[in-house]
């Protein structure tokens, strides 16, 4: 919800967390309205070029390196998105030491996460990239919420990966109030996604700049769309959703994290004071096999900084990693993320050895041995395409498969033409003289992404 100053133009914008069925776009965003009199927290102010940060005494959850991490945000979207920025202005950022002070102090509404107003933000976290968008952007003037929101959401996506389930015509959406806790975080990050994607970023701004929320109505936000882009506003939509339905998030942020080790050493997110670490990228130089391990919190699978749409690796249906996941990743640049900017603990390898061919010969078997299945199960996952995949495991395991989209086949000789049978309704393997079990994984309903099955061992 947004609530609306009584005697300002002004708005106020929060980041709430709403879960999406099916969906990933995990974005609550809740309205609030600070007063001259909320207890923000002002015991220490660090300042830099273009923020002030403010924090309490005894908050060790951030430190002044945090004023680093800020511009390099800043710069990065400014680059990207070309807006001007007023001189000596700056984002007033306070940050609370946590979720009861900051609903008990920021004057926000008790079910929101982080909020910002004109250009402040309030939140417990250390650096909300939502609100940053919102403080970023408010000098240019407050637009309808499916562009207000629909920008921040897609610069700074709550989870990598959204798609939308149920689309709705244009004019349906745009003038959703403040106050909308669903269709403007769906509807207005997919339309703001296709726009960057296909246009140049100046055209989405100017077009920002023109709207006023309280005065625009469906034949202006037309009028001034074609004014700005040289096209009708009816097309536009209808080529972007004949073009996809997924959100294209703008991972610009996420791209830009410090680096990963694919060594199997213990690795974390949402842990340094400076906000630095809420993603963590790798590169991939050759086609890997990569296992993916946690016990504990869970964090977003990898998704790719290189595709044109984005997809989770290996995730469940929320696109995080909730077991133990191998996964044929190709060559690229990829991030990892926090969920929900909560801290979680994790191990990732690229293992030596070839675990995943698309024939059956000389595939090295996947050791289940290992501290690396804390949970006693685990993940295959594959590319969710028209092709089979082979992989070896060194002992037997059970296959629920009551849920997957996935045809899990046990195969034999595999020094000739394999042969490869359904596994039974009870989900049993059967060993080899080796105590190996092949596989054979294709997917039932070929598309973009890949398709991940669930294993007992």
């Amino acid at each position: 919800m947004i609530i609306l100053p009584l005697k300002s133009k002004a708005l106020t914008h929060c980041r709430w967390a709403i879960a999406l069925a099916i969906v990933v776009l995990l974005a609550f965003i809740s309205g609030c309205a600070p007063d001259q009199t909320s207890n923000f927290p002002n015991d220490t102010l660090w300042e830099s070029a273009h923020f002030r940060y403010h924090t309490r005494d005894g908050d060790e959850a951030v430190c002044e390196a945090v004023l680093l991490q800020l511009e390099r945000h800043f710069e990065l979207m400014q680059a990207f998105l070309g807006f001007s920025w007023p001189q000596d202005r700056k984002v007033d950022y306070y940050k609370f030491l946590d979720q009861a002070d900051y609903v008990s102090n920021s004057g926000c509404s008790a079910d929101s996460d982080s909020c910002a107003h004109d250009s402040s933000v309030m939140s417990p976290h250390v650096l909300m990239e939502h609100e940053l968008i919102h403080a970023y952007l408010a000098p240019l003037g407050l637009p309808p919420a499916f562009f207000v929101e629909g920008m921040a959401s897609v610069l700074a996506c709550s989870s990598p990966t959204a798609t939308l389930i149920d689309p709705k015509p244009w004019k349906d959406v745009v003038l959703l109030p403040f106050s909308d806790r669903f269709t403007v975080y769906v509807e207005g990050p997919w339309f703001m996604g296709y726009l960057l994607y296909r246009y140049d970023p100046e055209l989405l701004l100017s077009l920002y700049q023109r709207l006023d929320y309280q005065t625009a109505s469906v034949d202006q936000i037309a009028a001034t769309f074609a004014s700005v882009y040289g096209e009708p506003l009816d097309a536009v939509w209808n080529e972007g959703l004949a073009s996809s339905y997924d959100v294209r998030c703008v991972n610009l942020w996420p791209c830009s994290a410090p680096s990963l080790p694919l060594d199997g050493s213990q690795q974390s997110v949402a842990t340094a004071c400076d906000g630095s670490d809420n993603s963590r990228t790798f590169q991939l130089d050759a086609e890997s096999d990569v296992l993916m391990s946690n016990d504990g919190p869970l964090f977003y699978a990898p998704v790719s900084c290189d595709q044109e749409l984005p997809y989770s690796i290996g995730g469940d249906d929320a696109g995080a990693v909730s077991d133990t996941t191998i996964a044929p990743i190709a060559p690229g640049h990829y991030f990892v993320e926090a969920v929900s900017y909560q801290s979680a603990t994790f191990e990732m390898r690229a293992l030596a050895a070839k675990a995943y061919r698309q024939d059956c010969t000389d595939i090295e078997p996947i050791d289940l041995s290992t501290n690396e299945y804390p949970r006693g199960s685990f993940n295959l996952a594959i590319p969710n395409d028209e092709s089979s995949w082979y992989v070896k495991l060194n002992r037997y395991v059970v296959w629920p498969g009551s849920a997957s989209s996935m045809l899990v086949e046990e195969c034999s000789d595999c020094s000739g033409s394999p042969v490869c049978q359904p596994i039974d309704s009870e989900g049993n393997t059967h060993p080899d003289s080796d105590g190996n079990v092949t596989l054979r994984l294709t997917s039932e309903t070929p598309g973009p992404g890949y398709v991940t099955t669930h294993f007992l061992n």
